[in-house]
This record gives structure tokens, sequence and C-alpha cells, in this order.
């Protein structure tokens, strides 16, 4: 592994450092949450942590949807679509995951 790592460009090994942080990170979150020992005093902790989570997700779909909107852009500026535009398919895309959020938070 460390020779792929030193043949890497600069970027590619930013960006795989980047990856690895988050796995991390994501990973230490998951075990926090799994953990079941919880007394009544960690219960404000719990509701303060739970929100962190909540803006984190948050960060990340918007991440996700920015992503999706380069990654459209580009595609049809390749293949020259007559018709649409990348902004009405990331508009219609944002709306479907909206309904999805919702229908899993009322559930």
């Amino acid at each position: 592994m460390h020779g792929v790592l030193s043949k890497a460009r600069p970027d590619e090994l930013k960006d795989s450092m980047l990856m690895y942080s988050v796995k991390k990170g994501l990973n230490q979150l998951s075990q926090q949450l799994l953990s079941s020992e919880h007394s009544d005093a960690d219960l404000d902790h719990n509701s303060a942590h739970k929100e962190h989570i909540l803006e984190f997700v948050g960060f990340m779909m918007i991440t996700f949807i920015l992503l999706l909107y380069l990654t459209i852009g580009s595609y049809m500026e390749i293949k020259m679509f007559r018709w649409g535009h990348e902004t009405g398919i990331i508009i219609l895309c944002g709306i479907l995951l909206s309904v999805i959020v919702a229908s899993v938070e009322n559930e």
C-alpha cells in the first residue's frame, strides 16, 4: 500500500487522506450512536449530539446535490442535449429527495 501512495499525485493523496478521515469520523460517530449506555444526565448531551448529526447529514446532502449537479451538467455538455437543463433536473432530484426525507421522518 505504501508503494501505491508514493506514486499518487499530490491531489489524489490529499483526496484519499480526506476520505480516510471522513470514514474514520463516520465510524466513530456510528459507534457512539450504537452504544446503549446512557444515563439521565446524558439526555441533554445526546439531544445536542443528535442536532450535530442532523447538521452533518444536511451538509452531506447539500454536498451530494452539488456533486450531482456538476456530474449531470458535465454529462449534458458532453452529449450536447438539445432540450432540458441540468438545473431543472437537479431541482426535480431535490424535490424527490425532500419527499423521501419527509416520508422517512414521519414514519
